[in-house]
């Protein structure tokens, strides 16, 4: 549907919402290459605009996916979409969604009012209705929005965010979370490829430092998904994502997330702050706050964290080789119910040296050796899902990880997880 025929005007459909519900809406956008340059419309939301949206001459031909997240403040919810640009020629929308969203953050992709406050490549701005509800909460107030597809193209939609304006700055915003409850932190990360060459920031979860990430040169141009499973302690949750690296180029965040998480398993990919304790492309630890909340259970204490260039992880930047001199294991205490049964899951990979071509490895839950694993020179360079199903037998299970293999270079794993499933009767 192209927005404007003779004049711009404005269609709308009314749906069945929940109010406290947060609900996605998604469409496409492209425009019909006529008239003025930029098309402009906008989305109101029973009679309230919610945001604007652009589509710019450098993307004709091309369709954006455009997503706002709302909650709903009424049983009923009015849709409008419309055009804001004059003449015959306008913005072309098609496959509009609206879902129940799980994510809690709004606005996590930054557009819902940039376009209004930006009519630029990027925009350094003060007033933070141009990406409400977040607010900025350092001292620093100067913060910048960034389009697409100069001076980069965003990981959805048009927008994105360097958390480096002149200076380096944090925003944050406040969720409602529910105490005892995992959820899972997730967003896109990019670079501005200017001033420093590697980029470093920070997530805090009501005011404490949470992780610590980081975007390599050798990743300039490539967006990284990183995410960061936290159990909430308060029924508000202040999630704040800023800049540690000087100057005013920075690192670019886009499509932040916070949704519950069904993984009992807290840091199963390494990510939190294996960048703090490791600043080579691997290194060899005894500080388990590298990987915490997990702990060294062998007899052997020396643990190993990989990133890239050494090897790609399955996912995020970090792996753990469960060799580093000599073979050790890795474990972690979750919550569980007696009787409940659970997937447990990870990605298996190697370091491919050593004399031992396959790479061998155990799973124990409560001390008891619950599966064998291994991975084949065949399978060098390859991430394989290894799955075990088990059925809790307490309130507490230690879930432990470890290498079979003799001296260095062991196997590599990743992304660690335990679900809860249906039991079977």
């Amino acid at each position: 549907m192209d927005l404007n025929s003779h004049e711009p005007y404005t269609v709308g459909q009314t749906i069945n919402t929940v109010i406290g519900q947060n609900y996605i809406l998604k469409f496409q956008l492209n425009q019909n290459n006529c008239g003025e340059a930029e098309k402009i419309g906008f989305v109101n939301l029973n009679g309230v605009k919610a945001f604007v949206f652009r589509h710019s001459p450098s993307n004709i031909g091309r369709w954006i996916e455009t997503t706002h997240v709302f909650k709903a403040t009424a049983a009923k919810t009015l849709i409008e979409f419309g055009s804001s640009t004059g003449g015959s020629c306008g913005p072309v929308i098609d496959t509009i969604s609206v879902t129940a969203e799980p994510n809690l953050v709004l606005n996590g992709g930054f557009e819902d009012a940039s376009g209004q406050y930006c009519k630029s490549d990027w925009c350094a701005l003060t007033n933070t209705a141009a990406i409400a509800p977040w607010t900025v909460t350092s001292a620093y107030k100067i913060f910048e929005v960034d389009g697409s597809p100069s001076p980069w193209q965003a990981h959805s939609g048009t927008w994105s965010m360097d958390l480096n304006s002149h200076e380096p700055y944090t925003v944050g915003q406040t969720i409602d979370t529910v105490i005892g409850q995992n959820y899972k932190l997730k967003f896109q990360l990019n670079q501005n490829n200017c001033g420093e060459a590697e980029k470093v920031g920070f997530v805090k979860l009501n005011g404490a430092k949470a992780i610590e990430f980081r975007h390599s040169p050798s990743n300039v141009g490539t967006w990284i998904e990183t995410s960061h499973v936290f159990k909430a302690t308060a029924a508000k949750t202040l999630l704040e994502i800023g800049s540690a690296t000087g100057g005013s180029c920075g690192p670019v965040v886009d499509a932040i997330s916070v949704i519950a998480e069904r993984n009992l398993i807290l840091n199963g990919g390494f990510e939190d702050v294996s960048s703090q304790y490791c600043k080579s492309t691997y290194c060899l630890l005894t500080n388990p706050a590298a990987i915490t909340p997990w702990s060294i259970t062998s007899a052997y204490k020396t643990f190993e964290v990989n990133t890239t260039p050494n090897w790609k992880a399955h996912n995020g930047l970090w792996a753990v080789d469960l060799n580093s001199d000599q073979p050790y294991t890795i474990g972690q205490t979750i919550d569980t119910i007696a009787g409940q049964n659970y997937k447990l899951q990870f990605q298996l990979s190697q370091n491919n040296c050593g004399l031992v071509p396959t790479k061998t490895g155990f799973v124990k839950l409560n001390g008891v050796e619950a599966l064998k694993f291994r991975h084949t020179k065949e399978n060098a360079g390859l991430w394989v899902p290894v799955t075990k199903i088990f059925k809790a037998t307490g309130s507490k299970t230690l879930v432990e990880i470890g290498s079979t293999n003799a001296a260095e270079c062991g196997p590599m794993i990743d992304s660690v997880s335990v679900i809860q499933i249906g039991t079977c009767r």
